[in-house]
């Protein structure tokens, strides 16, 4: 018999950040109405991948809700603007939020507000997360990390932070103060 309150189930190997934003997540698919009744099996080793554009849709609300949850944007973006230090604030909200790389880093990329291009590399050297934000120039789009010498000469500012835990690596670029000054919000 089919219980008529919902149960969340979390993987209890799963680390912390990953949890609480598991949990943040399934809490959308509960309290967004549009959502009601849309139910999604997981399956247990965790590759659901969503099938049709209206499942991915969900998916995607659910996932803005849990970083509104985590990360609420007036929040972030005290945060992004409160140093010129881009991959330090970006580890800033990791920690302060206590989320993901790959979650504050989605977070970050969405409130940024000025052209900036983000990149998540493991210890490995490989690239786990790229994202631009939207005002990042097309014609610079391929250009990194591969490129990172091309950009500093055209005027972007490169910053980098590296986990001392993991090894892994924040790195990003945007335009350095003098350009980006113009563009930011106030």
């Amino acid at each position: 018999k089919l219980s008529a309150r919902p149960k969340v189930v979390v993987a209890a190997g799963a680390d912390v950040p990953r949890q609480r934003f598991t949990l943040a997540h399934e809490l959308g698919h509960l309290s967004l109405p549009w959502q009601a009744g849309s139910v999604f099996c997981h399956p247990s080793d965790g590759t659901y991948v969503p099938t049709d554009a209206i499942a991915a849709e969900i998916e995607r609300e659910a996932h803005h809700f849990a970083s509104e949850i985590l990360m609420p944007r007036r929040w972030l973006d005290d945060m992004l603007y409160s140093s010129d230090d881009l991959s330090r604030k970006i580890h800033s909200v990791v920690k302060e939020a206590n989320v993901s790389v790959g979650a504050g880093m989605i977070a970050c990329q969405e409130a940024i507000q000025f052209p900036a291009i983000l990149c998540f590399i493991n210890s490995n050297g490989d690239i786990i997360y790229r994202h631009r934000s939207e005002l990042w120039p097309a014609a610079h789009a391929q250009a990194w990390p591969g490129n990172a010498s091309t950009l500093e000469s055209s005027g972007w500012h490169m910053t980098e932070f590296t986990f001392r835990e993991t090894g892994s690596r924040i790195l990003a670029a945007s335009l350095d103060e003098s350009h980006a000054s113009k563009i930011r919000k106030p």
